[in-house]
């Protein structure tokens, strides 16, 4: 009779252990492989480093890469021209405005009137004496504005 007590902890730890066991097996098998698609250059034909990256309400994705941002619509690869050397950040507000920084360069994509987009600087609205503000590498985008964040300062 005193070895009855014993026993129920010991069956308990082990029916549980059987248990966890086959329910990490389960989610391990459910897992699969993950959900990521390599995209060589020759895919895109833009360079070979991308730094930024965000996605519209539509799910097209806008990648920072040199002199344009690639745009990728799960199907085709296309580009916007920003005509800046690297386009080091991309961000987007609430209103689905895509806003680019790069070197010495910064602005938004704007409607191009044939259902795209096109960049439009919003370095004809600084003063002179911000014209040359560096390497725009982080931006804010904040329900009160967009901050640019660069090598010299921040411009909002």
């Amino acid at each position: 009779m005193n070895r009855l007590p014993r026993r129920r902890p010991l069956l308990r730890f082990l029916l549980t252990a059987c248990a966890a066991v086959t329910l990490m097996r389960a989610a391990v098998a459910e897992r699969g492989l993950p959900l990521v698609q390599p995209f060589p250059v020759t895919d895109y034909e833009g360079h070979n480093q991308t730094w930024a990256i965000t996605q519209d309400r539509a799910g097209v994705l806008y990648v920072g890469n040199r002199d344009c941002v690639l745009t990728y619509d799960g199907v085709r690869w296309g580009r916007i021209e920003t005509g800046g050397l690297f386009n080091y950040s991309v961000g987007i507000d609430a209103g689905d405005r895509i806003w680019i920084g790069g070197v010495n360069e910064l602005g938004s994509l704007e409607a191009d009137g044939r259902g795209g987009r096109k960049f439009v600087s919003l370095r004809p609205h600084l003063p002179d004496a911000a014209q040359t503000f560096g390497t725009v590498f982080f931006m804010a985008v904040l329900p009160h504005g967009v901050y640019f964040i660069t090598s010299t300062g921040t411009l909002r």
